[in-house]
């Protein structure tokens, strides 16, 4: 008769003499009772893990006795293997288990579609995968020593860096950089160059020797080359679509695309995350990707698109978005790699709301700046080729951001601390925020003029909407 690890490790824990710590450290390893395939284990270890959650007198471990007198005919084995190694045995099992099943199904369904089995086997053995990570509780007495100093050394080493840099000094002060886990959304309304941020933040994190994952739906692969040969050679975008760039231009492009190839220490990967039906893939393709790149950084590039598999609901609902939303948040967390999402902002609610943390759009509907570790809002001042990079939600700073040059792709420079508004910039009479001349009055007057203008526009076309409404 082959040997019952679940029982064994189920008496491994109730006859030691710390069985509560015992039970902590199985949990702790990614023991459920999901994990069993016995029944009468797994319904014992139902059994205790209530007995431990009971708020009355939470962490208590039944005893051996109280166990066989609840299940009657239960009957534990003397253990045979340590703790340890009883809980990598049932580990081991049961992902043997659910392995050889997806492999069953994948038999079936390959017989219909060849692809479409791979993918839904891939899709089976990551989420196996996600399933039987270990917990990563820690005790802040265990570790607390050694990670400050580890954190005192990184710090000392790295000018305040606690992660990746950004390409600008200002938001490494503000931030200590790009750090594990994070989870940043970078929104604004259309056409505010958000993927040239993006893609700007990924050719400096590449320069500085890791790999980047890069995902689009929205931009093919050749239009994201040309824009990271711009980056990188550091000349006129337009000027490069025109052909239009001097020899010395051309040359340099080049070379700085000959350099990040077989110089780089770093890397970057596109991807467009599309199932092999060509539908549009979601939080398991990027795992799966995660697993083939290994990248330091995520970039995801129109994360709104996005999606669920075998979804019955409108991709674009604020529900799915939200759940997309929160499993790219767990995707970081638990692989302790930083995302960058990038998504819409809607144009009428963003002068709207101006003055609130951002927008009734994508990124407020769907949760994304409240579950962010970071959130950069993009305002494009055209006028002055200037992005404003508002932080509205940012866990380790009150900064309120800092404005960038806006010329691509040879100037992202940081240019000052002013912050352009929304109502601003979409007004023709633009303020320069160097110009210290002009009358304090007289700048109230224009800051006025172009709010009564804003307040008038949206009164009208409410009073027009509320008309129609009234003659349906």
């Amino acid at each position: 008769m082959p040997a019952n690890w679940e029982l064994q490790l189920i008496a491994s824990i109730v006859r030691d003499e710390d069985r509560s710590e015992r039970f902590t450290e199985a949990l702790n390893k990614g023991i459920t009772s999901k994990v069993f395939g016995n029944a009468e284990a797994r319904a014992v270890w139902s059994g205790i893990e209530f007995h431990y959650s009971r708020p009355e007198i939470f962490g208590r471990i039944p005893s051996e006795e109280y166990l066989l007198e609840t299940y009657g005919n239960l009957e534990l084995p003397d253990p045979q293997e340590c703790f340890d190694d009883l809980c990598d045995l049932v580990l081991t099992r049961h992902q043997r288990r659910k392995t050889e099943k997806a492999w069953e199904i994948f038999l079936k369904e390959s017989s219909q579609s060849h692809n479409t089995a791979l993918h839904n086997l891939t899709t089976s053995l990551a989420a196996i995968q996600e399933q039987t990570i270990a917990s990563t509780d820690v005790s802040f007495s265990d570790v607390a020593m050694e990670q400050t100093i580890q954190d005192m050394e990184v710090l000392a080493n790295n000018d305040g860096l606690t992660g990746m840099p950004y390409p600008w000094a200002r938001m490494n002060e503000i931030t200590g950089g790009i750090n594990p886990g994070d989870y940043i959304l970078i929104y604004a309304m259309p056409k505010s160059m958000k993927t040239w941020v993006g893609l700007y933040i990924a050719v400096h994190i590449a320069r500085t020797g890791r790999k980047v994952l890069v995902y689009s739906r929205e931009m093919t692969w050749d239009t994201t080359r040309r824009r990271i040969n711009c980056i990188l050679a550091g000349v006129d975008y337009t000027k490069y679509k025109r052909n239009d760039l001097t020899e010395a231009e051309r040359l340099r492009v080049l070379e700085a695309t000959d350099w990040f190839a077989n110089e780089c220490p770093g890397d970057i990967q596109f991807t467009d995350l599309d199932r092999p039906d060509g539908e549009a893939g979601g939080p398991a393709e990027i795992r799966r990707k995660i697993e083939i790149y290994q990248p330091h950084l995520i970039l995801l590039d129109s994360a709104y698109m996005l999606e669920l598999p075998n979804n019955k609901m409108n991709a674009y609902d604020w529900k799915v978005l939200s759940l997309i939303n929160r499993n790219c948040k767990q995707i970081s967390k638990k692989t302790m790699i930083p995302v960058i999402a990038i998504l819409q902002e809607n144009e009428r609610a963003a002068i709207q709301y101006k003055n609130t943390r951002g927008t009734a759009s994508l990124a407020m509907n769907t949760g994304a700046i409240q579950d962010c570790d970071l959130a950069i809002r993009i305002v494009y001042n055209v006028a002055r080729e200037e992005l404003s990079l508002h932080l509205p939600a940012a866990r380790e700073t009150r900064e309120k951001g800092f404005t960038v040059n806006a010329k691509a792709a040879y100037d992202f420079s940081y240019a000052h601390d002013r912050l352009w508004t929304v109502e601003e910039i979409d007004c023709e009479e633009l303020i320069d925020p160097e110009a210290t001349d002009e009358a304090p009055e007289v700048l109230h007057e224009n800051l006025l003029s172009m709010t009564n203008r804003f307040r008038e526009a949206e009164m009208f076309e409410d009073a027009e909407e509320d008309g129609e409404a009234s003659e349906e």
